[in-house]
């Protein structure tokens, strides 16, 4: 693996060796470089070498095992990825046993028996390497995202006349307040009713207008100043593609009908079920969005990010989004 390549830190138990080794070359053949204690190079002082990978990593692939939550190394791992406010990048795989007190909002995959993740976890793991993804975007048989693997339901529902009817659309200011960035290709994919593509083109923007490509989402201060201009852009072309259906706009009102919940609660619960973003109880992963027509009201824009930590993290996000949207008056 390169010294500057993107890497996930897998944190496991030796006594779970022969699954991990399974599960580090299927992750290989999938195209991610990976990182385990026993690549550390003679020599190297082990403690510095486990902190500087933790803290340069793109995602920690914590398995959980009764052999794992026993262990001193795994323990330490966790609270160091914790103290340094990376707790949307773990995703945790429930090898054996129970989900670990204080890891139960973060939704874990299930893989007892030493059964290896289903497709769906190696395209939510994707969601953290962009630039691995559109190298890949060509190869048949690797996708280039997690957005990539939803069929697309929506080209013939969104298509024709009902997407070319808003000249203003077509001929407004597509520019963003920061120079040398437009809307013109998020246009184009909403026109032509791409919902998958236009959701990653919504997330790439807004992460290069705040200046935040590397970190790969953003946080309450780049929400907090998130240009208004962008965002009612980006709201306007949602709306108007969707007639109504979509865009930051309506998630809004819909979580204002909630009560406006601004922490985890029943109400942000109904929110979630109103909008999708919760089924049978359960909050669904961002490969779990569905990119169509078919869905309830305000299901898109998703943005990837907010999904890619606990509920609690996903909370966070949207409430900044809903509050940043109220004070542009979108």
């Amino acid at each position: 693996m390169p010294e500057d390549s993107p890497f996930i830190f897998i944190s496991y138990s030796r006594q779970d060796q022969v699954y991990v080794s399974k599960l580090v070359q299927k992750l290989r053949e999938r195209g991610f470089s990976v990182w385990l204690d026993k690549d550390t190079d003679y020599g190297k002082k082990w403690e510095s070498v486990i902190q500087e990978k933790l803290e340069t990593c793109q995602v920690f692939l914590l398995v959980m095992s009764p052999h794992s939550e026993k262990s001193y190394w795994v323990k330490e791992e966790l609270n160091h990825i914790r103290k340094l406010e990376k707790s949307n990048c773990i995703l945790p795989l429930l090898l054996d046993g129970e989900v670990w007190f204080g890891l139960a909002t973060i939704q874990a995959v299930v893989v007892k028996g030493g059964k290896l993740p289903p497709d769906s976890f190696f395209e939510r793991v994707r969601e953290y390497f962009p630039r691995l993804g559109e190298a890949q975007q060509n190869r048949p048989l690797v996708k280039r995202s997690i957005l990539e693997s939803i069929q697309d339901f929506s080209g013939s529902l969104f298509s024709g006349e009902s997407l070319i009817t808003h000249p203003s659309v077509l001929d407004e200011d597509l520019t963003s307040e920061k120079p040398g960035i437009s809307y013109h290709k998020l246009r184009d994919l909403l026109k032509r009713g791409k919902w998958k593509k236009a959701d990653q083109e919504t997330a790439d923007r807004m992460l290069e207008v705040a200046g935040r490509q590397s970190e790969g989402w953003l946080d309450v201060e780049a929400l907090e100043k998130f240009p208004c201009k962008d965002l009612k852009i980006i709201d306007r072309l949602w709306v108007q593609a969707s007639k109504g259906k979509f865009g930051f706009s309506v998630q809004k009102e819909i979580w204002q009908e909630c009560g406006s919940p601004t922490e985890y609660n029943k109400d942000w619960e109904k929110f979630g079920d109103r909008v999708g973003w919760r089924t049978n109880e359960a909050w669904i992963s961002y490969g779990q969005v569905t990119f169509g027509t078919t869905v309830p009201k305000g299901h898109l824009p998703a943005i990837g990010w907010p999904f890619g930590g606990s509920v609690v993290f996903l909370v966070v996000c949207w409430v900044e989004v809903f509050s940043r949207v109220e004070t542009c008056e979108v």
